[in-house]
C-alpha cells in the first residue's frame, strides 16, 4: 500500500473541506480572513490526515486477511 499517497489525499481532501467549513460558515468579526482559513485548513489537515491514517490501517488488516 503506498501510505504517502493514502495520507496525502487524507490530508489534501481534510484542507479542502476546511476551507469549505469557513467559507460556508458564519461570519466572525473578531479574525481575520486569513487567521480563519488557515485555522479551518490546519485542524481540517489534521483530521484527515488521521482519518486517511485510520482506514489505511483498516484496509491493510482486511487485506493481509485474505
Amino acid at each position: 500500500m503506498n501510505w504517502g499517497a493514502f495520507l496525502g489525499t487524507g490530508v489534501v481532501l481534510g484542507v479542502v473541506v476546511g476551507g469549505l467549513v469557513h467559507v460556508l460558515g458564519p461570519y466572525v468579526p473578531s479574525y481575520t480572513m486569513t487567521t480563519s482559513v488557515l485555522f479551518f485548513a490546519a485542524f481540517g489537515a489534521l483530521v484527515g490526515g488521521l482519518l486517511a491514517g485510520l482506514i489505511g490501517v483498516i484496509c491493510d488488516i482486511v487485506l493481509a486477511r485474505r
